[in-house]
């Protein structure tokens, strides 16, 4: 669904997920979503642009979070996950961009190390500052950048 050009594509995707938890619980083993599952919904909210997808794809990471929390290790964030959420803060043009992204970028890296930033992730972040109403933007993305060739 995330390459979808389908307006309710992200609704239709997480809509997937939701009855994949349902069956998992009932206890279908065979549908048991896992972080690649989440995070292609993750994904396709990023893509959609539409208004309160970051918050929607933020709101399906913190639940993986929990799901890991609690023993479902099949359902930890990884580098795709957390980079399709900055990425649609990056998208969303809100003025609190980066800093939604700056929070995810730090949570992630309390994850250790299973999850680690790439370039698309820096890009992401970057972008996030780009569009943010966040003072003195173009030293700050410097020193994200600096913060990359440093890894």
């Amino acid at each position: 669904w995330a390459r979808s050009r389908d307006v309710d594509a992200p609704e239709r995707a997480e809509t997937l997920l939701e009855k994949m938890e349902e069956l998992y619980r009932q206890g279908n083993k065979d549908v048991c979503p896992n972080t690649v599952s989440y995070s292609a919904v993750i994904n396709a909210w990023a893509k959609s642009r539409e208004k309160g997808a970051a918050q929607r794809a933020e709101a399906i990471l913190n639940h993986m979070l929990k799901l890991q929390e609690a023993g479902r290790e099949e359902c930890l964030p990884n580098t795709v996950s957390f980079t399709a959420v900055i990425d649609a803060w990056a998208k969303s043009r809100d003025k609190n961009a980066y800093a939604h992204a700056q929070k995810l970028f730090q949570q992630m890296q309390l994850i250790g190390k299973a999850v680690k930033p790439d370039v698309l992730m820096y890009t992401s972040l970057i972008n996030a500052l780009a569009v943010s109403s966040t003072p003195d933007k173009a030293t700050k993305a410097f020193d994200v950048l600096l913060e990359m060739l440093r890894k």
